[in-house]
């Protein structure tokens, strides 16, 4: 889903949906978990990070989460990529306040209420205490505070956590700048930089392929591989360990048999379904429901067929079943009506004993009596209903929010009782309505143009496999997974079978599955495992929707440097590409040494003349050639009127310098000083792109989370 996508932004994002979050102070009680016998999730610097700390994040981070998807719960894979990124968080947290404590970082009561309370408070604090017009309202925040005391715990409870996250957002901001304030250019190296990138050349080249050279004049052995390897160690170092899996899938597809049965049991739920007194109740009692009861759509929410068939037709027109994609679907119309989107409203609460949050000793019948009398008084008086919800009201907001419940949508459950009973008021209408809260004296102040809604029944029919077809897949499965024992027959076994025999590729611990694969966090785990050897064969993991898997661990990556015999499978089309060219190159410098004619030169290989003008000292491009440095560092080494053969990445050219343009000299300090401050805005960009990443590697970390999750 989007919400991955979502998922894995950054952490300020989070910050921001904490305080989107915070908007309406209504968060639910934080459930803690100390999961059984397990003491230690990680130690950082010998302190010891425990469960119901990390627990306490997840279950924020997936309130958090499930609001912004209105309710929908997450999927397996969601679940986990948030619990990866709550792990991140506490470890950043962690690691950044040794940090802070170390160099003496730290915000102050004082400093902490300028940011709450000062003439330009933080963004945080702008984006929750919004007045009716959206725009930040310091009195709210005033009297917010002031009766901190009297508010709901979990309103203390969310505006202390907006505090904590203005603290480490201002105690992260000191750091990077204590950092990126470190950064100094000498006037000499300004000068330079900007000699260099002011200086130009303009050449004319010749571009030879390497289809100009027969493979089989370069020898790549293990003599030639280890040489580049012992050249380029950089390139494996490994700051992880990794797995590498061979694997098989056994998918359980619903059979022809499946569908006809379902086919026949969906014809039987649509001869109950048209001869049922409540249609509606049928469909939300399917196993596979769709659509909420009793909500009314507008044109563009239904499935196409049946909107085509039901918008404009009478009441009780039916779709009879019909099959699309991978499920069968029937409706009925129940309703037809014209349905404002949404409607606004603002309300006056009368509470009685014993409703919710009341702190009154009132009976029920006195607050009924008390709201139909404040419903008489403030009839067509927008003043007075004003002034009742300033001085009468008893919810607690009401002074901040002038009772203002803002835009209900229609089919929005949690103002369901508001806009189903006020939708067909006029504008400035007034209704008394009970609630759990007490009594509600509700004026509509704004609504929409109502449009055509209908209200439709939709029963829907998933086609899946029968345990029957999934238990076949299984014994399939099962045979599959004892002809093997080792990752040296799984790929033989799986050929013989059939079978379609795929790769994971690398991994590292915290990869949420093999790629391709739902709900597969399992496999990975298990290859994780100290327990799990190199050539191990896996148990069969049983995935989502009759899916079954075995998997075979055919490679282990330990923390370091890659060893040689890993990986010279894999560096070997690199050397063996990287000898072509250094070849190619030798035959055209010989060539060269006869002949400096390039239109000779371009027709020996088969070639043309390219001009390049205005070429850039600080590129690292070759005009349409693409990534070509060494070459574009070489040309301004060359002298102007020079033939020379240089080696690129992927080719070899022959390059005829026509014209180099130097940099006039400049003694201008601010020049100097304009280009020291471009290169610090870039060093600033990459210390709060990376500083993070380098800090976490300088602290002792002991890291087990991936064992348990």
């Amino acid at each position: 889903m989007a919400a991955i996508g979502k998922i894995r932004k950054h952490s300020v994002l989070l910050l921001v949906i904490i305080g989107v979050a915070l908007l309406a102070f209504i968060l639910g009680d934080f459930v803690k978990r100390n999961p059984s016998g397990r003491q230690q999730l990680a130690s950082i610097d010998g302190e010891v990070v425990q469960f119901p700390r990390y627990e306490e994040k997840v279950e924020d981070l997936m309130n958090r989460y499930k609001a912004q998807m209105d309710g929908e719960n997450l999927s397996s894979d969601e679940q986990f990529q948030v619990r990866l990124m709550a792990w991140n968080q506490l470890k950043q947290e962690v690691v950044m306040n040794n940090e802070y404590e170390k160099v003496g970082i730290a915000v102050s009561g004082e400093e902490l209420n300028e940011l709450v309370r000062g003439s330009n408070p933080h963004e945080y604090i702008k984006s929750v205490f919004r007045g009716q017009d959206g725009q930040f309202d310091p009195q709210l925040v005033e009297n917010f505070i002031q009766n901190l005391d009297q508010q709901a715990a979990e309103q203390q409870e969310a505006y202390a956590k907006i505090e904590q996250q203005i603290k480490e957002e201002r105690a992260a901001r000191k750091y990077n700048a204590l950092i990126a304030n470190s950064y100094y250019l000498p006037k000499a190296l300004s000068k330079q930089v900007m000699a260099q990138s002011e200086t130009t050349a303009d050449v004319r080249l010749v571009y030879v392929g390497l289809d100009n050279i027969d493979e089989k004049e370069v020898t790549v052995g293990d003599a030639e591989l280890k040489k580049w390897y012992d050249a380029h160690l950089y390139y494996f170092k490994q700051d992880e360990e990794s797995r590498n899996m061979d694997y098989v899938v056994f998918d359980a597809a619903p059979s022809k048999e499946d569908r006809e049965n379902i086919a026949e049991e969906v014809a039987e739920n649509y001869k109950e379904f048209v001869a049922s007194d409540d249609p509606e109740s049928y469909v939300q009692g399917m196993e596979d429901v769709m659509g909420e009861s009793g909500a009314y759509y507008a044109k563009g929410m239904l499935p196409v067929r049946i909107e085509t068939a039901l918008f404009d037709a009478e009441k009780g027109a039916l779709v009879e079943p019909y099959e699309e994609g991978n499920a069968w679907y029937f409706a009925k119309l129940l309703d037809a009506e014209n349905r404002p989107d949404s409607i606004k409203a603002s309300h006056i609460l009368i509470s009685f004993e014993g409703a919710r949050g009341a702190q009154v000793a009132r009976s029920h019948d006195a607050a009924k009596a008390m709201a139909d009398s404040i419903a008489e008084l403030v009839k067509g008086n927008d003043a007075k209903f004003d002034e009742m919800v300033a001085t009468v009201s008893e919810n607690p907001t009401a002074k901040q929010d002038k009772g203002d419940f803002g835009w209900m949508e229609d089919g929005n459950r949690n103002f369901s009782l508001i806009y189903d009973s006020c939708y067909t008021m006029p504008v400035g209408g007034i209704r008394v309505l009970e609630s759990m809260a007490g009594y509600l004296i509700v004026k509509v102040t704004e609504k929409t143009a109502p449009v055509r809604k209908v209200k439709v029944a939709m029963g829907k029919k998933v086609i899946g496999p029968s345990e029957r077809t999934i238990q076949d897949v299984y014994y399939k499965a099962s045979q599959f997974a004892s002809s093997v024992n080792t990752a040296s027959n799984f790929a033989e076994v799986a050929k013989k079978q059939g079978l379609n025999l795929r790769n994971s590729g690398y991994v590292n611990n915290v990869a949420p599955g093999i790629n391709g694969v739902p709900a597969s966090r399992e496999v990975i785990r298990w290859a994780f495992n100290e327990k799990t050897k190199k050539n191990d064969v896996s148990q069969i993991f049983s995935l989502e929707d009759g899916m079954y898997l075995v998997a075979a661990l055919t490679g282990v990556r330990e923390k370091g440097t890659l060893p040689f015999e890993d990986i010279k499978t894999e560096i070997t089309p690199q050397v063996k590409n990287e000898l072509m060219i250094e070849k190619l190159n030798e035959k055209v410098a010989a060539t060269l040494a006869k002949n400096k004619n390039l239109e000779t030169l371009a027709a020996t290989y088969k070639s043309k003349i390219d001009t390049v003008e205005n070429l850039n000292y600080s590129s690292n491009t070759l005009s349409s050639y693409g990534y070509e440095p060494i070459v574009v560092a070489n040309i301004f080494a060359a002298k102007k009127g020079e033939v020379r053969a240089f080696a690129g990445k992927n080719a070899c050219y022959i390059v005829a310098v026509d014209e180099v343009i130097n940099a006039a000299s400049d003694e201008d300090k601010e020049v100097g000083q304009y280009v020291a401050m471009q290169q610090k805005g870039v060093f600033n960009q990459k210390v709060n792109r990376t500083l993070y990443g380098a800090i976490e590697k300088t602290h002792k970390i002991k890291d087990n989370w991936a064992l348990f999750y």
